[in-house]
Formats: C-alpha cells, structure tokens, sequence
C-alpha cells in the first residue's frame, strides 16, 4: 500500500512540473488554447455548468 502512495505522489508531482513545462511552448499554448475552445463549446452546447462552481455555491441558504 505505502509503494502505491508514494508512486502516485511522484506521478503527480511529475506530471504537473511536465505540464506546467509544456504550457510555456508555443504547441504548448496551441494545445491549452484548443482545448479551453472545446470546453467552452461543450459548455455552451450541452449546458454544462461545472466550470462556474462560484454560481452553485453563493446562493442564500435557507436558514439566513
């Protein structure tokens, strides 16, 4: 079990130094810019409302 944490921990580590790496090149800022295109159009297309978590959360809750 303590190799399986200690692997994910690494993995992740790995993974968010090779990402923040690869947003700094130009196919880097290509790709991130593509993607952000796709998500806003799923979004506006199908009504997905997951990228505005700020909206779920400020409304008044019953007890005030």
């Amino acid at each position: 079990m303590i190799p399986w944490i200690l692997m994910a921990m690494a993995s992740g580590i790995i993974g968010a130094a090779t990402s923040s790496w690869f947003e700094g090149t130009k196919t880097g800022t290509w790709l991130f810019l593509q993607v952000n295109k796709l998500a806003n159009w799923a979004s506006a297309r199908y009504g997905i409302d997951i990228l505005r978590p700020c909206l779920l959360y400020t409304s008044p809750s019953p007890r005030d």
